[in-house]
């Protein structure tokens, strides 16, 4: 429901403390979980992607793309 209200055709987006607060209180997360990935079917991904090492974001992507063909 959260992607289909707040991302409708993104590909990829980076949400903002508001947006993540809403999407946290949506999904029951707790606040410690600072890193979330959905696939594009709005599920939570178990290892999400992180974006702080180029490398690794561009590895871990090819990975999830890989495993959805």
């Amino acid at each position: 429901q959260f992607v289909k209200a707040y991302l409708p055709g993104e590909p990829c987006y980076w949400l903002d403390f508001e947006e993540s607060s809403i999407l946290r209180a949506q999904l029951l997360l707790p606040n410690y979980i600072k890193d979330i990935t959905l696939n594009r079917e709005g599920e939570v991904l178990s290892t999400p992607l992180y974006t702080a090492d180029e490398r690794q974001f561009r590895r871990s992507l090819r990975e999830l793309l890989e495993k959805e063909e």
